[in-house]
């Protein structure tokens, strides 16, 4: 099974296969890369967390025409691209987790990531302004559980150089991949101390930050952002959370080319 770092390796494998592969560079659209650290509850090196933490940052981002590699949505290919409405279908990746990471897992044993085809849409209703995103993934492997994400993001000018933007995204689930999550079996609240939960599907998380990107040069950018993470319904309620409220951040230098 692919950990979240290979998963990452892979993708800048064939993202520098398909950039290596374009035939002249004005056909390609979009190459970025973003690294820094981040303050989250979903690690790229230990996967889901149940208490945030800081934790090193690499994303990467390639378009060409209706193709694309992104190490935070997935591989895949979308229809009307150059309209306010995007469709498509994806190769994403559920994370998984490792309970010594997490003092709240302790005990809980280890969930494995997997592989999870995914379909996607998305609006933009003021370009390069506000943009509404959602995407239903399905594991093949671990949770093999199915997980759905909403997230509003938008962005105003302050001046030539700097930008505010925000981000808004909650996430929800099935059964299955609640139960792996923030649930507590009965062989797990044995080996760990916490009372038997079994939590059906719905609401998660609710993620809400505000940026501030520092604009160096056309290619060269510095982006800082704040927000809070909250714990909602059957997670909220799970014995793993210990509280229902976190603070999430992170600060990234951003080279677009």
């Amino acid at each position: 099974m692919c950990s979240a770092a290979q998963h990452r390796r892979l993708a800048l494998i064939l993202l520098l296969l398909c950039a290596s592969a374009a035939p002249a560079q004005q056909q390609l659209d979009i190459l970025e890369l973003s690294a820094g650290a981040n303050l989250s509850a979903v690690s790229q090196i230990d996967g889901v967390l149940i208490t945030p933490r800081w934790s090193p940052a690499l994303d990467l981002l390639y378009r060409r025409d209706n193709f694309f590699i992104d190490s935070e949505n997935g591989i895949g290919f979308a229809l009307l691209r150059d309209q306010p409405l995007h469709l498509g279908a994806m190769l994403d990746y559920q994370y998984g987790r490792h309970s010594e990471a997490d003092r709240r897992y302790r005990g809980m044993g280890d969930v494995s990531g997997s592989v999870a085809p995914a379909v996607f849409i998305e609006w933009e209703p003021i370009r390069d302004a506000l943009d509404i995103y959602a995407n239903a993934s399905k594991a093949v492997a671990g949770t093999t559980g199915w997980l759905y994400k909403l997230e509003l993001s938008g962005g105003l000018p302050l001046t030539a150089r700097t930008n505010i933007y925000f981000d808004i995204s909650s996430d929800a689930s099935d059964k299955n991949y609640a139960q792996a999550y923030y649930g507590v079996a009965a062989a797990q609240a044995t080996s760990s101390g916490y009372r038997t939960y079994l939590p059906g599907g719905g609401w998660s998380t609710l993620n809400a930050a505000l940026g501030f990107e520092y604009r160096h040069s056309k290619n060269l950018a510095l982006n800082a952002q704040l927000g809070q993470l909250r714990y909602l319904d059957k997670a909220k309620s799970s014995p793993l959370v210990a509280a229902d409220k976190n603070f999430i951040a992170g600060i990234y230098i951003t080279y677009r080319y």
